[in-house]
């Protein structure tokens, strides 16, 4: 359970956040902000996945755990709740235009 709380804490970060165009050092946030605002790759499909996966290993169930271990399963087990807050939150936020290099140097909203 810790390994598994230590790893979610350490963020599990995708290769593109190495995404540089030698012009936006924020490229990968804007990038990834399209996704998101196209549906194609959400917090709430990474919620959805840590929900499959806190089932499926029944993590919630687990018991015997040590002192240590109990407050990693209630950070893991309360992560998917954390992440649709922060999901919900952000979509309250206002859009921005963006210029992405690769594209011409297209304004596309944020």
């Amino acid at each position: 359970m810790q390994a598994i709380a230590s790893m979610m804490k350490k963020r599990i970060t995708m290769p593109l956040h190495l995404m540089y165009d030698g012009q936006d050092p924020n490229l990968f946030e804007h990038f990834s902000a399209i996704f998101q605002k196209q549906d194609i790759y959400t917090s709430r499909h990474y919620a959805e996945m840590l929900e499959f996966f806190i089932t499926r290993w029944e993590l919630e169930k687990l018991e015997g755990l040590t002192e240590e271990a109990k407050p990693a399963q209630d950070f893991v087990c309360q992560l998917p709740r954390k992440i649709r807050r922060l999901e919900n939150r952000a979509k309250k936020l206002e859009s921005r235009q963006v210029k992405f290099s690769w594209i011409f140097n297209k304004s596309l909203s944020v």
